[in-house]
């Protein structure tokens, strides 16, 4: 399993626009994509940051979709940005949801 995330400084006000449109618009997105598992949206208390993360089979399914789809969602993201997002990647080591195969 591989997740991608990416930290957002929202806009003032958007907290509760944010989410909102990453399920009716980002989610359906996600869902076409191969390989894509599920996401998880995390809001700072204040509603000034966002993390958005996705899990996703493999690291080539991730990177496939970087390349082929995220531009945009980059879009959508856009109107409630206060900067650039940051973005990083990690292997799930563990879970007790998406274990990795021999993984307990």
């Amino acid at each position: 399993m591989f997740t991608r995330t990416i930290r957002l400084a929202l806009k003032p006000g958007q907290g509760d626009a944010f989410p909102r449109m990453i399920g009716q618009k980002a989610v359906p997105i996600l869902q076409r994509q191969k390989g894509f598992r599920d996401d998880f949206l995390l809001l700072s208390e204040d509603g000034k940051e966002a993390v958005c993360m996705s899990i996703w089979e493999s690291r080539e399914d991730a990177e496939a979709y970087e390349y082929s789809s995220y531009a945009e969602i980059q879009k959508l993201m856009e109107p409630f940005q206060a900067g650039p997002p940051k973005i990083d990647r990690y292997h799930v080591a563990r879970s007790s949801v998406y274990a990795p195969a021999g993984v307990k």
